[in-house]
């Protein structure tokens, strides 16, 4: 309809890279985010806008599409596929990641144009080939795999490429934000299929990261610059050897500090690089038996931050880490400052956010432990079935129910027909406000009703299965929570409805059609 908008909206979490031994190999996905919401169409109906706003840094970054690394990629990727980008969108740029710091930057970025391409253009690329032009565009695979697959990865690349990204110059049809004409160019490079390998590894849930970022930035092409181009086969051994127990030993449930301690030691990178960082080697001197609940420490990607494994006392080993920062004196001569955060792993492979009439919630899916209910509750997503769904029951303290098209209460369908078997884990529990469940009408009766708990419900154990949790837009939950109900029925007094839903990654989907 003329008037409409279309909103699309992207959030990317930051990724560590290297952790010690695992140099262009191991990467880590991180909980501080860049944000894109892209508005279709803009306030300008000739041009792109853009509007960019940094937690971190006071750095002016290119608002136009060639220029600006977000939206080149985006351009590329519709290139890529005969297609382009509208001439109007607005693009709002929410940036919690510090530039040129070690934590992924530019490969954020760039999973955030290749995420943009793929959802302006309608293309619907499978997971793995997205990551193919992640890789592809950034040149090394650790950072893009961590940010676009989530969790903690292990990664290469199965092709050598002699084009990079740098070669592609994309097209752009406006005089106003591309006045060389001699910047176009007819065909883009694609990257050929399956480029990108990887992993998935085990991470306990016991362990944090704590980052401590100092305040400059540190480029990752000089950070490369300063390593030797050929090394001896000990230090080779050495890292080999630290690596395989390290991709173990982070994954087991009661972490051992001595031995991730000793497996994070480095002979590849970080002693190259530690004069472009100053008390970096007291730093990474730093052992369990110096600070209580520290596992190890290393530097973040290509630097300069320091990031710490730890199980405890995150707030004090930043502090120690800090104060060997602040006894060092930068390029100035000064004390150099820094900020510490305490971050989670972002686990995310399998990802939706539900747009109610009160606000979003971002639901996580566990896809590998209830395959059937996230199979049959992604594809109800992806089909629109849930949009404008009613939430037919809301229970204070209790949760609040919907996904029947009817409205009733009484309506719905499974993707396969009828009901489908109970996924009951003893690992997965209503332990939590936030959980996410199937409702059913006793044993073995799913189809495709579901209900969020608003805390604890215990006596649900064993007879629903729990599918997802709430990861982000509590608030929302909150809201919900206060609506007044009818005493009998508990259905809201004011119509609620999920307006639509968002799916950000769907694994399932992307296996079966071959990624």
């Amino acid at each position: 309809m003329p008037g409409d908008k279309k909103v699309i909206e992207i959030k990317v979490p930051c990724s560590t890279a290297n952790l010690g031994p695992g140099f262009d190999v191991l990467g880590m996905a991180l909980s501080l985010y860049l944000s894109v919401t892209v508005t279709i169409p803009g306030p300008d109906p000739n041009a792109a806008t853009f509007d960019y706003h940094s937690s971190t840094d006071n750095i002016k970054v290119p608002s136009t599409i060639p220029d600006n690394l977000i939206t080149r990629v985006a351009a590329y990727i519709a290139a890529a596929h005969n297609s382009k980008l509208p001439k109007s969108m607005h693009i709002k740029i929410e940036n919690e990641i510090p530039l040129g710091r070690g934590l992924g930057s530019s490969g954020t970025a760039v999973v955030a144009g290749v995420l943009m391409g793929d959802a302006v253009c309608d293309l619907g690329l499978p997971r793995d080939r997205l990551l193919d032009y992640c890789n592809f565009i950034e040149g090394h695979p650790d950072n893009t795999t961590a940010s676009l697959i989530g969790g903690f990865t292990a990664s290469y690349l199965s092709a050598p490429y002699t084009e990079t990204f740098d070669d592609v110059v994309l097209e752009d049809d406006s005089e106003k934000h591309n006045p060389n004409k001699s910047k176009a160019v007819k065909i883009p490079i694609l990257p050929t299929h399956s480029l990108g390998k990887y992993v998935r590894l085990g991470l306990s849930p016991l362990i944090r990261a704590v980052v401590v970022i100092p305040d400059f930035e540190l480029h990752t092409k000089l950070a490369r610059e300063v390593l030797p181009t050929v090394y001896t086969r000990a230090d080779a051994v050495f890292n080999l050897q630290r690596l395989g127990v390290l991709t173990v030993a982070l994954g087991q449930q009661e972490p051992d500090a001595e031995m991730i301690s000793e497996a994070m030691q480095d002979c590849l990178h970080q002693k190259y690089r530690q004069h472009l960082i100053p008390g970096l080697t007291e730093i990474l001197s730093l052992r369990p038996k110096d600070i209580k609940g520290l596992l190890g420490v290393c530097m973040s990607g290509a630097g300069p931050t320091v990031l710490a494994f730890a199980m405890e006392n995150f707030e004090a080993i930043g502090t120690k880490i800090q104060d060997i920062f602040a006894n060092s004196s930068g390029s100035d001569g000064q004390p150099i400052k820094s900020i510490v955060k305490i971050l989670e792993i972002e686990k995310v492979g399998a990802a939706v956010t539900l747009h109610t009439d009160l606000g979003e919630m971002k639901i996580e899916i566990f896809c590998e432990s209830t395959p059937r209910a996230a199979e049959n509750f992604l594809a109800l997503c992806a089909s629109g079935y849930y949009d404008n769904c009613l939430f037919h029951r809301n229970i204070k303290g209790f949760m609040i129910q919907t996904g029947d098209p009817t409205g009733t209460g009484k309506g719905g369908n499974s993707i396969w027909g009828g009901y489908f078997a109970d996924e009951i884990k003893t690992t997965l529990k209503h332990n939590a406000r936030g959980t996410v469940s199937m409702a059913n009408k006793g044993p073995d009766t799913n189809g495709s009703q579901f209900f969020i708990a608003y805390g604890k419900q215990q006596h649900l154990d064993s007879k629903h299965t729990v599918f997802g949790r709430v990861i982000d837009g509590l608030e929302t939950l909150d809201a919900l929570e206060k609506i007044p109900v009818d005493p009998k029925t508990y259905k809201p007094i004011q119509d609620l409805r999920i307006k639509s839903i968002t799916v950000h990654a769907n694994p399932i989907a992307d296996s079966s059609n071959g990624a």
